[in-house]
């Protein structure tokens, strides 16, 4: 999206206002090689976003079964690391020209249905390299009609900043949730993210399909939702963001589908 499309974006956002309520994003990182434990994450209550590894096994099923549910589909793009862990399939590393980075990113992003934005699956070497997330942010901008979501796996990174000065709308992510899988430290972080959105009016949180996380996500949502939680796409809060925190945004709250259930650093 360029910089005049990004400003008729900003100036359609509606006078709804928010009314001091506390709202609240949550990602599902890596889905696409375990169906079985990547389907409970689909099935999460509220517009739960899904972020999908590209050309993995189950990629396709699961955007296609995300959108039905009312929730935003992630390309969750693979980002060369500091540690040199593998990558999968569509990865991109510091060594690839502009042409071989953009090729593939095309690639991935035209293999999944229904994407609204992408963020980074691992990354804390190449979102900290100025070049490569120049060209990533180019092919992004070229969309018109994606986000990007920094991960922030590294304290070094330029995503978010290289987003912006493209016209790629864009924010960082607040809190991970399950670098540790102990559930009662999940659910400290899960607080945490709440008590964030509380004194901000946003929080974006993310999280993995560990067992360890579900249960947790299962069991407390309903709870900070009966609390005035209210959980909303990360398009929402970029929207809220990008116009400064401006109460006068309206976020686009989305209810789960009939029938829906309330049941770390990638480094």
């Amino acid at each position: 999206m360029n910089r005049i499309l990004l400003a008729a974006l900003l100036s359609l956002l509606s006078n709804a206002a928010l009314s001091g309520e506390a709202y609240l994003a949550i990602v599902i990182d890596d889905l696409g090689n375990r169906p079985i434990q990547d389907w409970r994450a689909i099935h999460l209550p509220g517009p739960v976003a899904c972020a999908i590894l590209p050309h993995t096994p189950a990629a396709i099923e699961l955007a296609r079964t995300a959108n039905a549910q009312g929730k935003e589909v992630l390309l969750h793009q693979p980002m060369e690391s500091d540690h040199s862990l593998p990558l999968g399939p569509g990865g991109l590393t510091t060594a690839m020209s502009r042409l071989q980075v953009q090729t593939r990113l095309r690639r991935n992003l035209n293999s999944l249905p229904h994407i609204s934005g992408m963020n980074n699956h691992m990354g804390s070497l190449l979102t900290g390299n100025s070049e490569a997330m120049e060209w990533v942010m180019e092919e992004l901008s070229a969309r018109e009609n994606l986000f990007f979501l920094d991960s922030r796996t590294s304290t070094t990174t330029l995503a978010y900043r290289t987003a912006l000065t493209q016209g790629v709308p864009s924010t960082e992510r607040d809190v991970f949730l399950d670098n540790d899988r102990n559930p009662k430290l999940i659910a400290i972080k899960l607080n945490q993210a709440a008590a964030l959105a509380r004194r901000n009016g946003t929080a974006i949180a993310i999280g993995h399909p560990y067992a360890a996380t579900m249960s947790t996500l299962e069991q407390h949502l309903p709870r900070l939702l009966a609390d005035g939680i209210r959980l909303v796409p990360v398009t929402s809060v970029i929207r809220y963001r990008l116009a400064g925190g401006n109460h006068r945004v309206e976020l686009a709250v989305h209810q789960a589908p009939q029938g829906g259930r309330l049941t770390h650093t990638d480094d």
